[in-house]
């Protein structure tokens, strides 16, 4: 056997709609209240941001230099093997 449960369901009057409304609206918070809050929140972050920004820039700038510095050790050797390949051998005077 199936027992139905009717629940009386009270009826939300336009008195009671309007009530709602203003406490909604009078404790809603605005898009300058977002905007605000948003941009002192991430202030400490952005600051953060810009530090990181600053060390990858220098690790950057420090492989960049590294880089170019192994390039020029190896360009004697380079130009060596081109030379012997052209000339039969090296024209480079011998370093003492």
């Amino acid at each position: 056997m199936y027992a139905t449960i009717f629940v009386m369901r009270k009826k939300t009057t336009l008195k009671e709609v309007g009530e709602m409304l203003t406490h909604v609206v009078k404790h809603m918070a605005t898009k300058e209240d977002v905007r605000e809050i948003v941009k002192k929140e991430l202030k400490p972050i952005e600051t953060r941001l810009a530090a990181v920004e600053g060390k990858v820039s220098g690790i950057d700038r420090r492989l960049d230099a590294e880089a170019m510095r192994r390039d020029d050790e190896k360009i004697p050797a380079r130009v060596a093997t081109i030379e012997k390949k052209v000339f039969g051998a090296s024209q480079a005077p011998i370093r003492r």
